[in-house]
């Protein structure tokens, strides 16, 4: 084996354990593994700086901030109104909505 193939199993096994143990979160095992990769001379630091024209990366980064802004916003409001995938934001949601056909199995019931 090369001494690149070796420094590439070397990160992509420490990359592995980082990941199967959760010991950082998963973006900044990432970041690690880039920056690992650039460091040692495996790749250039053009090729490991590609990835961020993808536009699924992109995608995957914005979703990750967004995330975080609605545990924060959740965390500091009380969660006053907003519950991200709870039954609350279906609740408001379906009782703000002028449709009369029921959401997920619930029953809409007439006011009055």
């Amino acid at each position: 084996m090369t001494p690149d193939i070796m420094t590439v199993l070397t990160v992509l096994i420490f990359t592995v354990v980082l990941l199967a143990f959760d010991l950082l979160r998963i973006d900044v095992t990432a970041l690690i593994c880039m920056l690992a990769l650039g460091w040692t001379g495996v790749l250039r630091p053009p090729e490991a700086l590609s990835g961020f024209s993808s536009n699924a990366v992109i995608a995957m980064i914005a979703v990750m901030v967004m995330g975080r802004a609605l545990r924060t916003f959740r965390r500091h409001s009380g969660g006053a109104g907003l519950a991200v995938g709870g039954r609350r934001a279906l609740f408001l949601f379906w009782s703000a909505s002028p449709a009369p056909f029921p959401i997920h199995g619930h029953r809409h019931i007439p006011a009055g």
